[in-house]
């Protein structure tokens, strides 16, 4: 008879639980990456918070120049480009920045406050974030620091009207 209650209340739990994803329990909605984030970014220089480096040193200095675009309607990084790109943003705490898994703290990526916003762009499953820098980033006052791999950069905003500031790769001559 107990292993019968069991039975019953696991049933009675499962069925509160999808119960309760079909009433409003949904994880919340992504927020959007606020609007001075939008734009054209030229990564300038690798920041060495860590004694090891999951990048070599070859990988580290074609990261420096790379551009990226940020745009709702695409986003571009290096020669990778996506077209409809699904951003989301939230705001991580030192402690959470900490536990995300490379073990330094925002004082570490020049950020002197509590809490940084992060943001993210969603990549398809044939792309990771080496393939595409700037899938992860983190904003700060007048910047903005990408992670690559447990590595991270500064990328500054470019310079007005350069070229090579768009979401189209011209073809190579």
């Amino acid at each position: 008879m107990s292993s019968m209650r069991i039975r019953r209340g696991c049933i009675c739990f499962g069925i509160l639980a999808s119960a309760l994803l079909f009433v409003g329990a949904a994880p919340p909605p992504k927020k959007s990456p606020p609007p001075w984030f939008w734009g054209c970014w030229v990564v300038t220089k690798w920041l060495p918070v860590k004694d090891i480096s999951a990048l070599s040193q070859k990988q580290v200095d074609a990261m420096i120049g790379t551009r990226l675009v940020f745009a709702p309607t695409c986003a571009r990084s290096g020669r990778e480009v996506l077209k409809s790109p699904v951003y989301s943003a939230r705001v991580v705490s030192d402690e959470d920045f900490f536990r995300l898994g490379s073990y330094v703290n925002l004082r570490d990526i020049g950020v002197h406050a509590k809490q940084v916003t992060e943001v993210e762009v969603d990549l398809p499953d044939n792309l990771s974030d080496l393939d595409f820098p700037g899938t992860y980033m983190f904003l700060r006052e007048k910047d903005i620091v990408i992670e690559v791999e447990g590595d991270y950069f500064v990328a500054k905003r470019a310079k007005p009207g350069d070229p090579a500031c768009t979401c189209e790769i011209s073809a190579p001559k």
